[in-house]
């Protein structure tokens, strides 16, 4: 948390962690045209059941509902989102895979960015249906035929490309997160690459994950602290824009980057590029891994956020790892050194906070000990050597110490944070804690207290008539001034 304090940057996750996580189908691309929330595309019923089986069998996640009615996803948001929309069509995906078990399953991965699934056909057991969704960029290369407007199956030309290619732009402006539905029936499925060929497409399906409320203030409170906030995620660079145009962290000379550029990139070149460098989209956990590495090399204070096995790299190498405590797997969760238990972009916010309170605190606390024991030091070291007897005795010593310092200690260390701090720069690593404004404050008030003391100790007796020099009310005298020095200094 300490640490946290003094971050510059910080690498966030996008799902999630600025946008809700809670992921809903809000328009599909199918036939050619454009079907909203409320609008369900009306299949002919083979193809519904290609459709409508193929989602179910070829997700893993599941939602439920809670005792207040709350929807609870289990798995991938996106694979919730699918069986939610399958579910107004009709389909009870759990029954669905539980009727018709995989033949064959290839799982997504960070590097494939697509699932396919084989079963027996729901309209032919006599053939297979295969059965693939993930991202456009990658399925869109192994398709070769698209369901027209009539719902008959035609080859795909460059015309369709182009459209398809538009309404996926037009998407990612809106936000959406687009996943590439596509289907095959019959052919070889020894291999994902015998598989994943000459694919018909069905649809895009077009999830919204809504932004939260309070991140766009969060992002701005970072930038005034003087922290640097970069988005990676696995988006294409559309949507990756959009959501960080919104949020605030695309300013407009700001850099986005595709995670295939940033590895092409060279480390010199980069190095240019790196201040202004605030999206990386389509990247990969070694994209994270190599950005953590490269400002860290330029001296850079990093916390990174992530939720997945692959991040654990880059969660170990920065200086903070921030795991996601909701979506996040055990493994990220071991391999940070903070766990976010709402997921939630604003708590990074509360510990950039706390660890700067956390370093002031440990540095009122220096100031304070530190002035009570020079004043204590030198008063009873000259009182020792002129009057052969310290003026402050060890009885009064221990008080102090077991009294004063431990509530006054206590009263700086538990301070909580405010938004002052804020509106600083972030402390870097290098920073020291007795710094020369720390030392000035220390010899100053150390310097006060000894006059006072001196005065009282050697002028007692000349200022306060009715007490003797070094009687017991003289030493008494020159307690008290002692102690309400430090309550002065607290």
């Amino acid at each position: 948390c300490e640490t946290m304090g003094g971050a510059s940057n910080i690498c966030s996750d996008k799902t999630g962690t600025l946008t809700t996580n809670r992921m809903t189908v809000t328009q599909f691309y199918t036939g050619l045209k454009d079907y909203d929330v409320n609008n369900l595309p009306e299949f002919p019923e083979d193809l519904k059941k290609i459709f409508g089986i193929g989602i179910s069998v070829n997700t893993k996640g599941s939602v439920t509902a809670d005792e207040n009615g709350v929807l609870v996803y289990d798995g991938k948001s996106t694979e919730c989102a699918l069986c939610l929309y399958v579910e107004r069509m009709g389909f009870d995906y759990i029954q669905e895979r539980k009727n018709n078990p995989s033949l064959e399953l290839y799982d997504f991965d960070s590097d494939r960015k697509r699932m396919t699934t084989i079963i027996k056909s729901p309209v032919n057991p006599d053939e297979v249906l295969v059965n693939c969704k993930g991202g456009p960029d990658v399925v869109l290369n192994f398709c070769t035929r698209y369901i027209d407007s009539d719902w008959s199956i035609k080859p795909l030309n460059e015309e369709v490309q182009k459209k398809i290619s538009d309404q996926l732009l037009e998407y990612s402006k809106q936000m959406l997160r687009c996943l590439l539905i596509t289907y095959r029936v019959g052919g070889d499925y020894s291999t994902a690459e015998n598989a994943e060929k000459d694919l018909i497409i069905i649809g895009i399906a077009a999830i919204s994950d809504p932004l939260r409320p309070e991140v766009p203030q969060a992002i701005a409170d970072c930038h005034t602290a003087g922290v640097i906030v970069r988005m990676v995620t696995g988006d294409n660079i559309e949507t990756a824009k959009a959501i960080a145009k919104q949020c605030g962290i695309l300013t407009p000379d700001g850099v986005c980057m595709t995670g295939n550029e940033f590895r092409k990139t060279p480390k010199l070149e980069l190095l240019e590029k790196l201040p202004k460098l605030q999206v990386l989209a389509r990247s990969m956990p070694m994209d994270k891994f190599r950005l953590v590495r490269i400002l860290k090399e330029v001296g850079e204070v990093v916390a990174v956020t992530g939720d997945g096995t692959n991040d654990a790299l880059a969660l170990k190498t920065a200086h903070v790892g921030l795991s996601m405590g909701l979506c996040g797997t055990e493994i990220a969760k071991e391999a940070s050194d903070i766990c976010i238990l709402d997921d939630n972009f604003k708590s990074i916010l509360m510990a950039i906070l706390w660890g700067r309170c956390v370093f002031d605190n440990v540095r009122r606390f220096l100031q304070f000990q530190l002035t009570v024991n020079v004043s204590a030091l030198v008063i009873s070291f000259l009182g020792s050597c002129v009057w052969r007897e310290s003026p402050l005795k060890p009885i009064q010593l221990l008080w102090v110490n077991l009294i004063m310092d431990t509530f006054g200690a206590l009263a700086l260390a538990t301070e909580r944070p405010r938004n002052y701090l804020l509106h600083r720069p972030p402390y870097g690593r290098k920073v020291q804690l007795l710094n020369s404004i720390l030392l000035t404050n220390i010899a100053g008030q150390s310097v006060y207290q000894i006059i006072v003391l001196l005065i009282i100790l050697i002028a007692g007796d000349n200022i306060w008539n009715d007490i003797d020099d070094h009687s017991t009310q003289h030493y008494t005298l020159l307690f008290n001034a002692f102690v309400f020095c430090q309550v002065f200094n607290l």
